[in-house]
């Protein structure tokens, strides 16, 4: 596996940077495999990397092809403030040209959280005919380390794609999230890790890889890129 990080002036820069490599990616994938296969984070961070590729870049990615996942949601109903589906949709999906037979939600309605993750994991082994190889996922990091809804000191069942949280340290407590495990099978990851309050983090997972924290144990098959701006990656620049 190639881990590389990439430290730009500002978040703008960054995500252009990340929307570059995404289309080139896009491109390549569909040209030789027939689709794209993503997993999207909700947050803040990745809004404006959304909105650049629903306009910028809306002509330059072949849409049609793309199959759309999520990497986490919270246990809300999909039209709620909340939800990743739903900023997902709003600031991107809903701008572009994929299929909706291409956008796999997590479930999140008249399900319990264990059936609902036992629901997505079967849509992914169905989708991919066997065990998913996602070619791209996009990934933030909190300050405490947590990736996805992937949390300090919670451990999953090592052989499930995707699992319930029921106690996530940050609200809303009840969460879907893929595992480890899907993550290991990724050809590529991409975090996108934006301003001064992820500094410190950032530093710690660059330095600290005795840590094991979540973020660090996220290692696909090809490529891991980081992608910083300049503020979260001020203490990198000491090193």
């Amino acid at each position: 596996m190639i881990r590389q990080r990439h430290i730009f002036p500002d978040a703008g820069a960054a995500c252009r940077a990340l929307a570059d490599d995404f289309a080139a990616l896009a491109r390549r994938r569909v040209a030789t495999c027939g689709r794209f296969a993503v997993a999207l984070s909700g947050g803040t961070t990745p809004v404006a990397f959304y909105r650049l590729l629903s306009q910028d870049y809306r002509d330059r990615i072949p849409w049609e092809a793309v199959w759309v996942f999520f990497g986490d949601e919270r246990f809300v109903p999909p039209d709620h403030p909340d939800s990743n589906y739903r900023l997902v949709r709003e600031t991107l999906l809903d701008r572009v040209p994929v299929p909706e037979a291409n956008v796999h939600p997590m479930p999140t309605v008249g399900l319990d959280p264990e059936s609902a993750a036992r629901r997505y994991e079967a849509l992914l082994l169905a989708r991919f005919a066997g065990p998913p190889v996602l070619d791209w996922v996009l990934l933030g990091v909190g300050e405490d380390g947590h990736t996805a809804s992937l949390f300090p000191g919670f451990e999953l069942p090592p052989e499930a794609w995707a699992a319930a949280v029921f106690d996530a340290p940050k609200p809303p407590p009840r969460r879907l999230t893929l595992t480890y495990r899907t993550f290991r099978g990724a050809a590529r990851v991409a975090f996108l890790v934006t301003g001064p309050a992820k500094a410190a983090i950032v530093s710690e997972i660059f330095t600290r890889p005795d840590r094991a924290l979540p973020a660090q144990r996220i290692r696909p098959q090809e490529r891991l890129d980081w992608y910083l701006d300049a503020m979260a990656a001020r203490y990198l620049s000491l090193e």
